[in-house]
Protein backbone atom coordinates (compact mmCIF):
# COMPACT_ATOMS: atom_id res chain seq x y z
CA UNK A 1 0.00 0.00 0.00
CA UNK A 2 1.11 3.81 -0.36
CA UNK A 3 1.41 5.44 2.53
CA UNK A 4 -0.74 8.64 3.87
CA UNK A 5 0.61 10.66 6.57
CA UNK A 6 -1.86 11.66 9.83
CA UNK A 7 -1.28 13.28 12.43
CA UNK A 8 -0.78 11.60 16.01
CA UNK A 9 -3.93 13.83 17.19
CA UNK A 10 -5.87 12.92 14.56
CA UNK A 11 -5.74 9.13 15.72
CA UNK A 12 -8.72 8.50 18.21
CA UNK A 13 -9.55 5.27 19.33
CA UNK A 14 -9.98 2.65 16.27
CA UNK A 15 -10.67 5.63 14.03
CA UNK A 16 -8.46 8.38 12.41
CA UNK A 17 -8.66 11.51 10.07
CA UNK A 18 -6.50 12.38 6.89
CA UNK A 19 -6.39 16.40 6.19
CA UNK A 20 -4.83 18.89 4.08
CA UNK A 21 -2.31 18.02 1.17
CA UNK A 22 -2.68 14.39 2.41
CA UNK A 23 -6.04 15.05 2.34
CA UNK A 24 -6.09 16.60 -1.62
CA UNK A 25 -3.40 13.75 -2.84
CA UNK A 26 -5.86 10.88 -1.40
CA UNK A 27 -8.92 12.29 -2.78
CA UNK A 28 -8.53 14.30 -5.67
CA UNK A 29 -5.29 13.30 -7.44
CA UNK A 30 -5.60 9.08 -6.45
CA UNK A 31 -9.30 9.36 -6.65
CA UNK A 32 -9.76 7.14 -3.04
CA UNK A 33 -13.35 5.62 -2.04
CA UNK A 34 -14.87 4.42 0.39
CA UNK A 35 -13.95 0.78 1.18
CA UNK A 36 -10.89 1.12 -0.13
CA UNK A 37 -8.13 -0.41 2.20
CA UNK A 38 -4.70 1.86 3.04
CA UNK A 39 -1.97 2.89 5.19
CA UNK A 40 -0.96 5.83 7.21
CA UNK A 41 1.69 6.70 9.54
CA UNK A 42 2.06 8.97 12.11
CA UNK A 43 5.57 10.01 12.20
CA UNK A 44 6.01 8.99 15.47
CA UNK A 45 6.65 5.08 14.57
CA UNK A 46 3.28 3.90 14.05
CA UNK A 47 1.81 2.69 10.79
CA UNK A 48 -2.11 2.13 10.49
CA UNK A 49 -4.25 -0.14 7.96
CA UNK A 50 -7.26 1.39 7.65
CA UNK A 51 -10.34 1.14 5.72
CA UNK A 52 -11.87 4.27 4.16
CA UNK A 53 -15.32 4.98 5.65
CA UNK A 54 -16.25 8.73 4.42
CA UNK A 55 -14.97 11.15 1.59
CA UNK A 56 -15.79 14.23 2.86
CA UNK A 57 -15.36 18.07 1.63
CA UNK A 58 -11.48 18.27 3.13
CA UNK A 59 -11.29 15.24 5.46
CA UNK A 60 -11.07 11.36 4.64
CA UNK A 61 -12.38 9.59 7.63
CA UNK A 62 -10.85 5.82 8.64
CA UNK A 63 -11.45 3.14 11.04
CA UNK A 64 -8.29 1.05 11.35
CA UNK A 65 -8.02 -2.61 11.48
CA UNK A 66 -4.31 -3.25 12.08
CA UNK A 67 -1.45 -1.32 14.01
CA UNK A 68 1.82 -1.69 12.85
CA UNK A 69 5.60 -0.77 14.05
CA UNK A 70 7.93 -0.65 11.54
CA UNK A 71 11.46 -1.53 12.75
CA UNK A 72 13.60 0.02 10.24
CA UNK A 73 14.61 3.37 12.34
CA UNK A 74 18.11 3.33 13.59
CA UNK A 75 18.96 2.69 17.21
CA UNK A 76 21.83 5.45 17.16
CA UNK A 77 19.56 8.94 16.53
CA UNK A 78 22.10 10.60 13.85
CA UNK A 79 21.86 14.18 14.13
CA UNK A 80 22.73 16.39 11.27
CA UNK A 81 23.68 19.96 11.92
CA UNK A 82 23.92 21.66 8.54
CA UNK A 83 25.17 25.56 7.36
CA UNK A 84 22.59 27.06 5.19
CA UNK A 85 23.11 26.32 1.26
CA UNK A 86 21.76 27.27 -1.68
CA UNK A 87 18.75 25.65 -2.92
CA UNK A 88 17.52 23.11 -4.38
CA UNK A 89 20.80 21.73 -2.99
CA UNK A 90 19.75 22.12 0.51
CA UNK A 91 15.95 20.26 -0.39
CA UNK A 92 17.97 17.54 -1.60
CA UNK A 93 20.24 17.06 1.39
CA UNK A 94 16.73 16.85 3.49
CA UNK A 95 15.20 14.20 1.02
CA UNK A 96 18.56 11.97 1.13
CA UNK A 97 19.54 12.50 4.65
CA UNK A 98 16.01 11.07 5.60
CA UNK A 99 16.24 8.08 3.16
CA UNK A 100 19.30 6.75 4.78
CA UNK A 101 18.10 7.39 8.20
CA UNK A 102 19.05 10.86 9.15
CA UNK A 103 16.96 11.34 13.02
CA UNK A 104 17.19 15.44 13.03
CA UNK A 105 18.49 17.99 10.61
CA UNK A 106 19.81 21.25 12.54
CA UNK A 107 20.23 24.35 10.25
CA UNK A 108 22.72 26.41 11.05
CA UNK A 109 24.03 29.91 10.16
CA UNK A 110 27.71 30.04 9.65
CA UNK A 111 30.22 33.03 8.75
CA UNK A 112 30.00 31.60 4.98
CA UNK A 113 26.59 30.31 4.88
CA UNK A 114 23.95 31.23 2.29
CA UNK A 115 20.45 33.17 3.59
CA UNK A 116 17.49 31.55 2.58
CA UNK A 117 14.84 34.34 2.50
CA UNK A 118 11.89 31.82 2.26
CA UNK A 119 9.73 32.87 5.15
CA UNK A 120 7.69 29.62 4.79
CA UNK A 121 10.65 27.39 4.87
CA UNK A 122 10.08 25.45 8.16
CA UNK A 123 6.97 24.51 6.21
CA UNK A 124 8.45 23.42 3.26
CA UNK A 125 11.31 21.59 4.68
CA UNK A 126 8.75 19.57 6.35
CA UNK A 127 6.60 18.71 3.73
CA UNK A 128 9.96 17.24 2.06
CA UNK A 129 10.70 15.02 5.41
CA UNK A 130 7.12 13.87 5.29
CA UNK A 131 7.34 12.50 1.27
CA UNK A 132 10.54 11.36 2.12
CA UNK A 133 9.56 9.31 4.73
CA UNK A 134 6.54 8.31 2.82
CA UNK A 135 8.98 7.24 -0.04
CA UNK A 136 11.34 5.67 2.40
CA UNK A 137 9.08 3.27 4.07
CA UNK A 138 10.61 4.82 7.08
CA UNK A 139 7.73 5.14 10.07
CA UNK A 140 9.75 8.01 12.46
CA UNK A 141 9.28 11.81 10.77
CA UNK A 142 12.81 13.02 11.43
CA UNK A 143 12.84 17.08 13.43
CA UNK A 144 13.85 20.06 12.20
CA UNK A 145 14.33 23.37 13.87
CA UNK A 146 14.59 27.20 11.94
CA UNK A 147 18.04 27.26 11.62
CA UNK A 148 20.42 28.67 15.27
CA UNK A 149 23.50 30.49 15.49
CA UNK A 150 26.94 28.35 15.15
CA UNK A 151 27.45 28.80 18.98
CA UNK A 152 23.84 28.08 19.95
CA UNK A 153 24.20 24.56 17.80
CA UNK A 154 27.32 24.01 19.99
CA UNK A 155 25.71 24.58 23.08
CA UNK A 156 22.41 22.51 21.76
CA UNK A 157 24.63 18.94 20.23
CA UNK A 158 27.07 19.53 23.81
CA UNK A 159 26.27 16.12 25.48
CA UNK A 160 25.74 14.77 22.10
CA UNK A 161 28.77 11.70 23.27
CA UNK A 162 29.93 11.08 19.37
CA UNK A 163 30.67 14.48 17.36
CA UNK A 164 32.30 14.47 14.04
CA UNK A 165 33.48 17.38 11.48
CA UNK A 166 34.53 16.16 8.04
CA UNK A 167 37.29 18.60 6.80
CA UNK A 168 40.00 18.33 4.51
CA UNK A 169 43.05 18.98 7.01
CA UNK A 170 41.01 16.15 9.13
CA UNK A 171 43.47 13.25 10.25
CA UNK A 172 41.23 11.07 11.41
CA UNK A 173 38.16 8.33 9.62
CA UNK A 174 34.60 8.18 10.82
CA UNK A 175 35.69 4.40 10.94
CA UNK A 176 38.40 4.89 14.04
CA UNK A 177 35.62 7.57 15.73
CA UNK A 178 32.63 5.31 15.99
CA UNK A 179 35.01 2.40 16.71
CA UNK A 180 36.77 3.91 19.27
CA UNK A 181 33.68 4.75 21.28
CA UNK A 182 32.53 1.46 21.39
CA UNK A 183 35.79 -0.28 22.10
CA UNK A 184 35.65 2.07 25.06
CA UNK A 185 31.90 1.49 25.64
CA UNK A 186 31.30 -1.45 24.68
CA UNK A 187 27.86 -0.63 23.03
CA UNK A 188 27.03 1.88 19.83
CA UNK A 189 26.12 5.71 20.95
CA UNK A 190 22.87 6.44 21.45
CA UNK A 191 23.66 9.73 19.35
CA UNK A 192 25.83 10.81 16.85
CA UNK A 193 26.20 14.41 15.61
CA UNK A 194 27.85 15.50 12.27
CA UNK A 195 28.47 19.06 11.39
CA UNK A 196 28.47 19.78 8.11
CA UNK A 197 29.86 23.45 6.65
CA UNK A 198 28.45 25.96 3.48
CA UNK A 199 30.05 25.81 0.39
CA UNK A 200 32.92 28.33 1.49
CA UNK A 201 33.57 25.87 4.75
CA UNK A 202 33.58 26.63 8.46
CA UNK A 203 35.88 29.74 9.22
CA UNK A 204 39.36 29.17 11.06
CA UNK A 205 37.59 30.31 14.12
CA UNK A 206 34.32 27.86 13.85
CA UNK A 207 36.84 24.81 13.36
CA UNK A 208 38.71 25.84 16.49
CA UNK A 209 35.31 26.26 18.25
CA UNK A 210 33.79 22.99 17.06
CA UNK A 211 36.81 20.90 18.12
CA UNK A 212 37.40 22.65 21.52
CA UNK A 213 33.50 21.69 21.88
CA UNK A 214 34.42 18.02 20.97
CA UNK A 215 34.00 17.55 17.67
CA UNK A 216 36.40 14.89 16.03
CA UNK A 217 37.69 16.10 13.02
CA UNK A 218 37.39 13.54 10.25
CA UNK A 219 38.99 13.13 6.10
CA UNK A 220 36.05 11.89 3.78
CA UNK A 221 39.02 11.37 0.83
CA UNK A 222 41.19 13.49 -1.07
CA UNK A 223 38.43 14.99 -3.64
CA UNK A 224 36.59 18.33 -1.96
CA UNK A 225 32.92 17.37 -1.99
CA UNK A 226 30.14 19.60 -2.14
CA UNK A 227 28.57 20.23 1.11
CA UNK A 228 25.28 18.20 0.49
CA UNK A 229 27.43 15.53 -1.30
CA UNK A 230 29.96 15.48 2.09
CA UNK A 231 26.43 15.41 4.28
CA UNK A 232 25.73 11.86 2.09
CA UNK A 233 28.59 10.34 2.30
CA UNK A 234 29.25 11.22 6.04
CA UNK A 235 25.99 10.21 7.21
CA UNK A 236 26.12 6.70 5.16
CA UNK A 237 29.83 6.31 6.19
CA UNK A 238 28.47 6.50 10.26
CA UNK A 239 25.43 4.78 9.77
CA UNK A 240 27.22 1.62 8.00
CA UNK A 241 29.69 1.86 10.35
CA UNK A 242 27.01 1.33 13.02
CA UNK A 243 25.31 -1.89 11.00
CA UNK A 244 22.08 0.78 10.46
CA UNK A 245 22.63 0.73 6.80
Amino acid sequence: YESFFVNPEDVRGDFLVIRGDEFRHLSKVLRKRVGDVLVAIDGRGNSYEFGVIQVGKDTVSGEIQKVLRRKNEPLTKLILGQALIKNPRFDWLLEKGTEIGVSAFLPVFTEFSMMDPDKNRLVRWRRLLMAAIKQSGRSILPEITEPVPFEEMLQKLKDVPVKILPEMEGRRSIRSVINQFIQTNRLPPREVALLIGPEGGFSPAEIQAAASAGFALVNLGPRRLRAETAAFVAGCQILTELDEL
